[in-house]
């Protein structure tokens, strides 16, 4: 016999279903440089507007979805000791960034810090000027400068 209270759970209305669905699709493929609204829609049999409609209640678009978990993939990777055999390029790469220099600008717009500075190994910044500090003191050298004023 049948309970008629039967708990069942509450159905997911499609669009909540389809959003699931990709969003672990990017989960799965952000290491691939090529993975963009397009190949989104594509494999989801979406037009790229489609899928752009989807993402409309969302807090961010689609693209901008895949660089924050990319950024947050890389930014685990670079603070992990035990992933500091891999240089920041190899990194970047990793998670789908094609350059370097578009994943550093990128890092440094997400969390306000170069990406060598999460390296748990990283030389800090000299705290008085807030320049790099020197390895073998803590402090920065000035330049030095010959009697005509130029840089010797």
């Amino acid at each position: 016999m049948l309970p008629t209270d039967s708990v069942r759970p509450p159905a997911m209305d499609p669009r909540t279903v389809l959003l699931t669905r990709i969003s672990a699709y990017i989960d799965r493929h952000l290491g691939d440089p090529d993975l963009g609204p397009a190949a989104i829609a594509a494999h989801h049999h979406l037009s790229v507007r489609a899928l752009h409609l989807l993402f409309r209640g969302a807090p961010d678009t689609v693209a901008a979805t895949i660089r924050r978990r990319r950024l947050e993939h890389c930014r685990a990777d670079l603070a992990d000791p035990a992933m500091s055999h891999r240089t920041i390029g190899e990194t970047a790469l990793r998670w789908g960034f094609r350059h370097q220099a578009d994943f550093s600008r990128a890092f440094r717009r997400a969390y306000g810090t170069a990406p060598r500075e999460i390296r748990p190994d990283a030389p800090k910044a000299c705290t008085r000027c807030q320049r790099q500090a020197s390895p073998s003191h803590g402090t920065v050298k000035p330049q030095q400068t010959g009697s005509n004023g130029e840089e010797s």
